[in-house]
């Protein structure tokens, strides 16, 4: 993994936080924004696999910037 493909990972990390953040105050959606955000920090780590689909469930259901950031650096 290249040191830009990291640093786009930390960002949407970054983002699905301040997603759940600004959102918190409803319950519902936390229910799907914090298992997100834990996946999204694994596959910041390297322990998870960066998929297309979660990649596309991050950009429809936590936000609209950090899940672009998922798909568009999908490893080949």
């Amino acid at each position: 993994m290249t040191n830009g493909d990291r640093n786009l990972r930390l960002a949407a990390f970054i983002l699905n936080i301040i997603s759940m953040v600004a959102l918190g105050w409803t319950l519902l959606p936390l229910a799907w924004m914090s298992p997100m955000t834990v996946m999204s920090w694994g596959i910041y780590k390297g322990t998870r696999a960066n998929t297309v689909a979660f990649g596309v469930c991050n950009l429809l259901f936590v936000n609209t910037i950090g899940g672009g950031l998922l798909i568009s650096n999908k490893e080949r």
